[in-house]
Order: structure tokens, then sequence, then C-alpha cells
């Protein structure tokens, strides 16, 4: 074990950071052309352990440079419960469990027994993670497109159903109808990967309706869907419009520069009497809440 090595240990056995405090962010060491120092590494990996003490209940886990990384998420302030990410994909840690950017799905998730959900995008399954910590009860169905994401993400599910949770995570991309092919772009970071004619990674795609009838059987409603895949909203929503009557509640994330948003948006005036634009400070990529009730709505 080498010196850099031991430091990680003990921070591993001695951190204790005070919650309240350890929330707070510490501004990360600027990007620079030079190689990082032994100094310089050791501020970015404290920032990092001080954003994640919070979710680990103030155990911080290594991290380790473009590897596979691990943190043990504590679910409802039980024993932890491992959750895998690569170093890019912090971000998405941050905003989803510390910032809370579903924060305001709350109400909904607490209201349902047992709400059934389809995750379509679910990336590395950050957002079904957090859906667990408010109601452990919940049924999630979890797609995600690209196939190096999707190992991840099934390493995260399969973590929580041997604790007994009710988590199914399926390969393959949203799409207009079921078994068409299309090209997966795997450019840039995970997060941005996306459906193109000129993607290099031949998938399949998955409908809406098929979708729903594998989570629900005989036509039943679904309580949420909730949808991120970078563009593909457009023909995944308005080639099968009428799957949208079983569906109660809707988040999605719009992608003007990659779909027509004023065609999604009017489909989704069709089927939701309530729309609601949630106001996000890291992005302005329009994400709407959508319900068939006014109840409660503030537009």
């Amino acid at each position: 074990m080498n010196f850099f090595q031991e430091r990680i240990a003990q921070f591993r056995e001695n951190v204790d950071f005070n919650k309240k405090s350890a929330i707070q962010d510490v501004e990360r060491v600027k990007k620079s052309h030079h190689h990082p120092s032994f100094s310089e590494r050791c501020i970015s990996f404290v920032n990092r352990v001080k954003w994640i003490a919070p979710l680990t209940g103030g155990v911080a886990a290594a991290v380790i440079p473009k590897a596979i990384q691990l943190v043990f998420y504590c679910l409802n302030k039980k024993s932890g419960v491992p959750v895998r990410f690569r170093g890019h994909e912090e971000a998405v840690l941050r905003e989803i469990l510390v910032d809370r950017d579903y924060g305001f799905l709350t109400d909904l998730l607490t209201a349902t027994p047992e709400p059934t959900i389809i995750d379509v995008g679910s990336h590395i399954g950050i957002f079904p993670i957090w859906v667990y910590g408010i109601n452990p009860q919940a049924r999630v169905l979890s797609v995600e497109a690209d196939p190096g994401t999707y190992e991840v993400a099934k390493l995260n599910s399969a973590a929580f159903t041997e604790r007994g949770i009710d988590w199914e995570m399926i390969r393959g991309p949203a799409g207009s109808e079921d078994g068409s092919l299309l090209r997966l772009s795997i450019s840039g970071p995970s997060i941005s990967h996306r459906i193109d004619v000129n993607g290099t990674v031949e998938v399949r795609g998955i409908s809406l309706t098929t979708l729903l009838d594998r989570l629900v059987q005989c036509g039943k409603m679904v309580d949420l869907v909730k949808i991120d895949i970078e563009g593909s909203e457009e023909t995944f929503l308005c080639t099968e419009p009428e799957a949208l009557k079983r569906v109660s509640a809707l988040v999605i994330e719009l992608h003007p520069k990659f779909c027509d948003i004023n065609r999604v948006q009017r489909l989704l005036q069709e089927h939701f009497d309530c729309i609601e634009k949630i106001e996000r400070s890291k992005t302005v990529k329009p994400l709407l809440y959508c319900r068939k009730s006014k109840v409660g709505c503030f537009t």
C-alpha cells in the first residue's frame, strides 16, 4: 500500500464531518493544463469526500479516477447500499441525491403506498435510488440504451434487489416501435450519449406501450413516467400518443437542440391537465412535471 492509498484508508476510517457543514460545497481545484500535483489531488479528494459524506452517513469511500467508484448510500438511515459510478458521473449523484433535483416528486411518492414508476433514460440508476430513499415500496422499471452505462446501472439495481427492493433494469433505447434498429452516439460524457443517425453502436428500440405492459398488466395506469433521453422524446411520445392515457404523472426533460419541443408540449397538453415547468439552477433545458389532476397545480 503506497502513501496515497494509506491516506485514503485513513479518510475511510476517521473522517467524521459535521453533516450540516459537510453538505456545503468547497470550490473545486481549477482546471489547468499541467499535471495536478500531489497536494492538488489531495484537495480534490477532500472536496469530493465532503459532498459524498452526507449521503453515506459520514463514512467516505475511496475515489479512484477513471474507474468504477463506490459509495455506500444510507437508505432510510439503515445500513448502506453500495452505489457505483464512474468518475465523470459524480455530478449526477450530486444533482439527484444532494441537490434533490426531483424533490418536487416527494409528495407524490409519499402519498402513493406502492408507486409504479418507469424511468426512461435511467443512466446509472441514480433517480430510482433517490426514489427508494423516499418510498422503499415503489416498483421501478428502468431503461438505459448505452451498453456500458447499463452495466453500471445493473450493478446498482442488483445491490437493491438483493435487499428486497422491486427494481427491474433493462437495456434498450426508447423507440417508436419495438425492435426498430437505432444508432447510439457514445461521444462525450455518458450523460450526453444519445440516438443519432451517425451513431456507432446499434441498438433495438423499446416502445412506451411495451414498457407500460411490462410493469403493469391489463392496461392499468402507471403512477409516474420519468423521461430523459437526450432528444428522442419527440419520436418516443408522438408516434404513440394513446399510450399517455395510461400515465398518471410524467416528468420529462426537453432537448430543444435535438427535437421539436413545441410538438411535444402540444401533445402533453392534450393528455395532462396540469403542466409545471420546474426551475433549475444548473441547466436551461426545460423540465416539465405533468399530471392528470389540477389538485395542487401552481400553473
